[in-house]
């Protein structure tokens, strides 16, 4: 469960957004319908967003969440 608006915030910052996400994803899940498409989990992303009239809504999500997450960490480096 995502926890109440007042501990997201800290000083106009939103903080442990991840977790509340996280906790509801089933691990492994992406990774394994990507193999089973013979593709990396980067290309399969790919694929989902090119054509997301063939995918289901939860895995465009998924999809879109990986996108975000690599965006995220590269910026880091």
């Amino acid at each position: 469960m995502v926890e109440p608006a007042e501990s997201l915030y800290d000083g106009g910052r939103r903080r442990r957004w991840i977790q509340g996400v996280v906790s509801h994803m089933k691990e492994g899940a992406f990774t394994k319908q990507a193999k089973q498409h013979h593709m990396s989990t980067e290309k399969f992303a790919n694929e989902v967003k090119s054509h997301p009239k063939k995918y289901a809504l939860k895995t465009r999500r998924r999809a879109q969440f990986l996108r975000n997450i690599r965006r995220k960490t590269s910026r880091r480096k």
